[in-house]
């Protein structure tokens, strides 16, 4: 068998390679952010970093290419594939980012790539994304330790299934198909909808320069920021729209109804798959309940099924309207690789001694446990989806026995909710024998010694609350329907709203009572849990995969590998969890992570939604599992909700309950009731 040969060279300006480089990418998988067009007009700033060009060649012909910048710093020497690493340069973001590689040879010469990268190349850290597992699996086979850097998921539409419009539209859940429908019923009023494409490069670069400060408005002051105040991003984009407009490589829309314009979006494509990379969506303060974004992406995904597209492709980021418009996704990854050091193996050694001395402590049984569960029963009818709200006292008893002691079962709510709220109770904090609870509209007290409800709170910006932290006379509440934290002095009713996004538009709350509306999703960030670090109040946030302090968004501690929903704080330790089975504890002080758990690997037979924990033990911690719901998209059996007891440092399931017996389908708070 003939051997790849691989070899690297330093370049400046990167012209020279275009015909070889051009000549692979016929021979490869068709990837918007490795074509010419792109690569071209990315790697125009010669003054930052070393560039080299890796290229592997079997027979004499290329079959496997990339671009690595070397980064230098007094510390270390990062490495970047395809990538300055560099914040202000990289703000165009690469994704499905991997080799160019010959489509017949691509494990061959990728492997071949990554060997010549690891022994010949003199780096401390070697960075690779954002991209899919595929394309890093390769480089377990070296001795390098790896750390993720950041992890979302990409969503697509298989636009494939559907032979027109209306047939996707009936395959979207009902909730979406109601919020689009709503939506275009409100733009009508302003004229006949329509997509249109832009015709000509110098009308796509108008419509990107109109997109430019709706864009601004809406991500300049966020995390996410607005690449369009960024001149290197703009200067990028112009570029590239030059290059590929007129080879049909880019789509510039807008979506307007009359003369009203809803949405601009800038899709790439390649062959039959079309790919979003940017939208900016017009947003009018009189039209409360339109979705513009919703109805953008939906209406150009009709016109890409009656133009024979098959592929909507999202791309990475985590959004409501991403999972509510798509049918399938997968993970999208920035993952470092360190070489091994005497350092890193003393770490894990350590690590190791610490795992031994907890499963150790796990052989012993613990006493009975006193637990108040919180959530909700599926409707049998249709709507709302929940009918009842619940929270479970129960006890776990040294022999491994669930008995329920006492329970509430709430079924109503202010007069001001919608006949289709969900009536749920959501997650809640025990204070002494006070529990605090959230409704979908309200904040529930009650004394838990008597499952009887003490007071009740509620406010007209109340909309599909998460949880509520009781702290110094006040209620710090997670509304994710408005995207923010509410604070509420009990005494006075007085309260504060918090915007928990810097910089985004908030929702105008002046004469609008938000308890009427059943949902106001799309959510920008969705904050879903409260917890106290440093004597400040933090809120995760789902879609961010992140956690926040409220006083100062700029503390930030990202979480990753799912949507994040509760945060649980310990002397040590904050535990969160995603909904997609992660658990990741970390250290309070440092706000490193000291141990996570991912239950789809260790228990796979375990499929639900994953929400409240509390620790139990040393190293155990007692964590939520909803059943899941109908959906069209649900082609597995539904499971019941259980109770399940983790071992997060040995990383296994210990024991489990089932939960649905107690009429618990949705599952919330799961606390530990202190002993008296």
């Amino acid at each position: 068998m003939v051997a790849i040969v691989v070899s690297s060279k330093p370049v400046g300006s990167i012209d020279h390679l275009q015909q070889d480089w051009q000549t692979l990418y016929e021979h490869s998988v068709p990837n918007p952010f490795l074509n010419w067009d792109w690569i071209s007009s990315y790697f125009s700033h010669p003054n930052c970093g070393q560039l080299f060009f890796v290229k592997a060649e079997l027979n004499g012909d290329m079959v496997g290419a990339g671009f690595i910048i070397l980064q230098k710093s007094k510390m270390k020497t990062s490495a970047h594939l395809n990538r300055y690493g560099s914040e202000i340069h990289d703000q165009p973001w690469v994704e499905y980012n991997d080799f160019l590689l010959h489509e017949k040879h691509a494990q061959q010469a990728r492997l071949a790539l990554v060997e010549h990268c690891v022994n010949h190349l003199a780096w401390d850290e070697f960075i690779v994304g954002a991209s899919i597992k595929k394309a890093l699996s390769v480089y377990s086979l070296f001795e390098l330790q790896s750390d993720t850097k950041w992890y979302s998921h990409t969503y697509q539409t298989n636009l494939a299934k559907f032979s027109n419009g209306k047939d996707y539209l009936s395959s979207l859940s009902r909730n979406t198909r109601y919020q689009i429908n709503r939506s275009i019923r409100e733009y009508q009023k302003y004229g006949t909808l329509e997509v249109s494409i832009a015709e000509s490069a110098d009308e796509a670069l108008r419509w990107f320069v109109e997109a430019a400060p709706h864009h601004i408005t809406r991500w300049e002051n966020t995390d996410v920021g607005s690449g369009f105040t960024n001149p290197l991003f703009v200067k990028f984009h112009n570029n590239l729209i030059r290059a590929a407009f007129d080879k049909g490589g880019i789509d510039m829309i807008k979506v307007s109804a009359g003369s009203k314009v809803i949405s601009y979006l800038y899709n790439f494509k390649e062959g039959k798959n079309v790919y979003f990379y940017l939208s900016a969506n017009v947003y009018d303060e009189d039209l409360v309940h339109t979705k513009p974004g919703l109805v953008g992406h939906y209406l150009t995904q009709c016109h890409y099924i009656s133009t024979g597209m098959q592929l909507y492709d999202f791309m990475g980021g985590e959004s409501q309207y991403k999972r509510s418009l798509s049918n399938q996704s997968m993970p999208l990854i920035i993952e470092s690789f360190k070489r091994r050091s005497i350092t890193s193996q003393v770490i894990r050694r350590l690590k190791s001694l610490k795992h031994r001395a907890y499963n150790r402590s796990a052989e012993i049984a613990w006493q009975d446990k006193e637990l108040i569960v919180t959530g909700g029963t599926l409707n049998s009818s249709d709507k709302p989806q929940y009918n009842k709200a619940l929270a479970i006292k129960l006890t776990i008893s040294a022999n491994g026995a669930l008995t329920e002691l006492q329970r509430l079962c709430y079924q109503s709510g202010p007069p001001e909710q919608s006949p289709t709220t969900n009536i749920i109770f959501k997650s809640g904090h025990l204070q002494g024998s006070n529990l605090y609870v959230t409704t979908e509209t309200e904040v529930l007290e009650i004394d838990i010694n008597t499952m009887s409800i003490l007071n009740h709170y509620t406010n007209k910006r109340f909309n599909d609350l998460h949880h509520v932290l009781p702290l110094k006379g006040a209620l710090y509440i997670a509304n994710t329907g408005l995207d923010s934290v509410e604070i509420l002095d009990t005494a006075t009713g007085d309260s504060q709203q918090i915007p928990i996004v810097n910089g985004a538009i908030a929702r105008t709350t002046n004469s609008e009572d938000w308890r009427s509306l059943s949902t106001t999703k799309p959510h920008l960030a969705h904050p879903n849990f409260c917890f106290l670090l440093n004597d400040e109040v933090w809120v995760t946030r789902c879609d961010f995969m992140d956690a926040v302090c409220i006083s100062d968004p700029a503390k930030r501690l990202f979480i990753g590998d799912g949507l994040v929903h509760d945060g649980v704080a310990t002397d040590k330790f904050i535990y969160f969890t995603t909904v997609n089975g992660r658990i990741k504890v970390f250290d309070k002080k440092t706000l490193t992570l000291t141990s996570e758990v991912d239950l789809t690997i260790i228990a796979p037979q375990w499929k639900g939604w994953f929400r409240g924990i509390t620790p139990i033990a040393s190293g155990q911690v007692l964590v939520g599992m909803s059943q899941t719901r109908n959906s069209k998209r649900l082609s597995s059996p539904i499971q019941q909700s259980a109770l399940l007891l983790v071992d997060v440092f040995t990383a296994q399931v210990i024991q489990s309950w089932p939960l649905g017996t107690f009429g618990l389908d949705a599952v919330f708070s799961v606390l530990e009731v202190p002993k008296q």
